[in-house]
């Protein structure tokens, strides 16, 4: 629904779980399986960019193929969820990589990755975000309200305010849909500076339209997502109007 031409859900499951669009957009990869590590490296020669936590086992082989994607990928990656918590506190993992990493942890997992509590973290959300991305070289998105977003290697420092959503996103897989965003917008060609505001504006403004219509406490995940297309219209039309 962002504009990616092909994605592809690597999980244990292939495509015999009914939530999968197409069997063509699975790819079966256990990480718990031998050779899981090699099943990585074929999937990333053929990925424009890669997004990894959300749905991870919390095993070890969950973290050995975390740990992978981040040393041995050459295209933009965007970690999420338990990807962030296989990390832990361990940022040189992101701060290493060769290629562009996008972060979009909550205050939990910002608070991990600084060896603090939620409440430092939440005490001054612009420093913690600055802190973040200084610390981990990362695009970091420090979701919240409101969501916060600060430029890893080439940045100055700068955090944006991210002026869409509300409290519609208050519920299970919307920092899912975010990270799937994201990643459509990196494999279009997108800076990961820009496409981690532009998709988390697209997102909030997704979770608006799902709120108008649905009402605050009805909407889910799939909601958002199914809200997508309008939100980039209505950017669209915006942009054409120069309004």
């Amino acid at each position: 629904r962002a504009g990616a031409g092909v994605a592809r859900v690597a999980s244990p499951w292939g495509g015999s779980e009914p939530h999968y669009p197409d069997p063509i957009m699975s790819a079966d990869l256990d990480p718990d399986a031998d050779g899981a590590s090699a099943r990585l490296d074929e999937l990333l020669q053929r990925a424009g960019v890669v997004a990894i936590g959300p749905g991870m086992p919390t095993t070890p082989g969950g973290r050995a193929l975390v740990v992978r994607a981040l040393e041995s990928a050459r295209v933009p990656v965007v970690v999420d969820a338990d990807g962030l918590n296989h990390i832990g506190t361990d940022v040189e993992l992101l701060a290493t990589c060769p290629a562009p990493v996008v972060i979009t942890p909550h205050p939990g997992e910002a608070a991990r990755l600084l060896s603090t509590s939620p409440a430092e973290i939440l005490r001054d959300r612009v420093a913690s975000v600055r802190r973040l991305a200084e610390k981990t070289r990362a695009t970091t998105l420090l979701k919240g309200a409101r969501s916060l977003v600060c430029d890893g290697v080439a940045g100055d420092g700068t955090v944006t305010i991210n002026p869409t959503g509300g409290p519609a996103l208050a519920t299970a897989g919307s920092g899912d849909v975010l990270t799937g965003v994201i990643a459509a917008l990196l494999g279009q060609g997108v800076a990961p500076g820009e496409a981690a505001r532009l998709g988390c504006y697209l997102h909030g403004l997704a979770a608006d339209h799902a709120d108008e219509s649905l009402g605050t406490w009805s909407v889910t995940a799939s909601d958002v997502i199914a809200a997508l297309p309008g939100a980039i219209r209505e950017l669209d039309r915006s942009s054409a109007t120069g309004r």
